[in-house]
């Protein structure tokens, strides 16, 4: 099954636009009627993306692309591990999930050494610390 790319681009975008409007309510009001306010900024951005949205669609609307759900879910999948990487990284520390990650990572890249992708998971995980704990001086973690 196919389906239109761009449409969901459109929506995620929208509902980007969506959410600075929400968020512009709550900023502060004009300091006196001559004044623009803080709150301008982020509605004029989301109007001009619905507008240029809208805009795109229409010139564009007969040759729209559409693609399987399959790379959707590829890269849906690919941002769900990302976030899951991040989160594991706040829990158990950076050092300690990015040999995993990558590992994983060079995997869905389609690199199917085992032994060069564990000698590169291990090697920049080590590099990165000694860089920053030893020459710039710069603690970021222990192992």
């Amino acid at each position: 099954m196919k389906i239109p790319l761009a449409l969901l681009l459109y929506a995620g975008l929208a509902a980007v636009a969506v959410v600075l409007i929400v968020a512009a309510g709550s900023f502060p009001k004009a300091l006196s009627a001559r004044d623009i306010g803080p709150a301008t900024f982020p509605l004029s951005l989301a109007v001009l993306m619905l507008i240029l949205m809208a805009c795109d669609a229409a010139m564009s609307w007969r040759r729209i692309e559409r693609v399987h759900v399959r790379v959707i879910l590829q890269a849906g999948s690919v941002a769900l591990l990302v976030a899951l990487a991040v989160w594991c990284a706040t829990q158990f520390g950076f050092f300690y999930v990015l040999p995993v990650a990558l590992l994983i990572g060079l995997r869905l890249a389609g690199s199917r050494s085992l032994v060069a992708n564990g000698i590169f998971s291990i090697c920049l995980p080590l590099v990165l610390w000694v860089l920053f704990d030893y020459v710039l001086l710069i603690p970021i973690a222990t192992l």
